[in-house]
């Protein structure tokens, strides 16, 4: 089975970067790409992704009322916030709409394969995935 993901990042560089990551992990494919919040549930609502791959920081609608609104339509997808963001209060906010899990941009890439992976498995990432130094 292949699990299927939706990137919703605003910055071309970076959601074409993290598309060849996934892509290049065996049983992951990115079925589509969104780069505002509203586009994102669109994209949702069309596409049926397994997860989400959330920025927080969006034009227009932001990704934690993005991610609200997915989550009450259809709360079997998972999301995984992607963001730079690390303060209690928008990691606080985040799970409490829904997100499955947080991950910092300024993770390795193994942390983000972890991320991923762990959410991709029914899990649920309460705080933050980083280096910390």
């Amino acid at each position: 089975m292949t699990y299927r993901i939706l990137i919703v990042e605003d910055h071309n560089l970076l959601r074409h970067g993290l598309r060849s990551m996934i892509t290049a992990l065996p049983g992951y494919e990115v079925v589509g790409e969104a780069r505002e919040g509203k586009e994102a549930i669109r994209e949702a609502l069309s596409l049926h992704p397994d997860m989400i791959l959330m920025d927080l920081s969006l034009p227009g609608m932001n990704g934690i009322e993005a991610t609200a609104q997915i989550k009450r339509r259809m709360p079997d997808i998972h999301i995984l916030v992607l963001t730079v963001y690390k303060t209690d209060e928008y990691v606080t906010e985040a799970l409490r709409v829904g997100a499955d899990g947080y991950v910092l941009k300024d993770a390795s890439y193994d942390e983000f394969v972890t991320a991923i992976q762990t959410v991709a498995g029914g899990k649920n990432i309460s705080a933050p995935m980083c280096r910390c130094t």
